[in-house]
């Protein structure tokens, strides 16, 4: 009997010590736009797309603002249609993005589960809400667009991404 208990003793240790929950949060992991309507959690991705219509006169000016050789963009999503900020501006942005000639290379997109995730710009900006947009000049943070767009929603504002991005890239 003795030996029983002492098994269950050292049986639950066990289990209480495999159930340690890990402090380090999962990675950002970077996702190819070209594979990323088949990624699971964005089978959505290209019928948005294709309804956003981005405002056509600011895509002449995104084009002349930016600088392919400086500037860049990175953006975090969430994999999931049931965040509607995903589903929405996330393919806005990429659409425009895409309409004013922005080389792919110049823009990364990082799938993340939460804001805790890790990812590799940590040391430049933090994630606070998903998705969100950064512009970058080189190695600095220049604009958070989805801080100021989500800004603006709340005081009853209403611009579109690529206002944001232009007004962005005018800093």
């Amino acid at each position: 009997m003795k030996a029983f208990i002492q098994l269950i003793v050292v049986s639950m240790v066990y289990f209480l010590i495999s159930c340690e929950s890990n402090p380090v949060a999962p990675q950002a992991e970077l996702m190819d736009l070209n594979e990323l309507a088949k990624t699971p959690g964005f089978q959505w991705f290209d019928l948005e797309i294709d309804k956003y219509q981005p405002e056509q006169s600011i895509i002449p000016q995104l084009q002349s603002k930016f600088n392919s050789s400086t500037d860049s963009l990175i953006i975090f999503v969430k994999p999931s249609c049931s965040c509607p900020g995903t589903q929405q501006y996330f393919p806005a942005l990429i659409k425009t993005l895409r309409e004013a000639n922005i080389p792919l290379s110049n823009y990364k997109v990082y799938s993340m589960n939460s804001t805790n995730n890790r990812h590799p710009y940590e040391n430049i900006f933090k994630v606070n809400q998903l998705p969100t947009f950064f512009l970058k000049n080189g190695d600095k943070a220049v604009y958070s667009i989805s801080d100021t767009f989500y800004l603006a929603q709340a005081n009853h504002q209403n611009y579109k991404l690529e206002e944001l991005l232009l007004k962005a890239l005018e800093k």
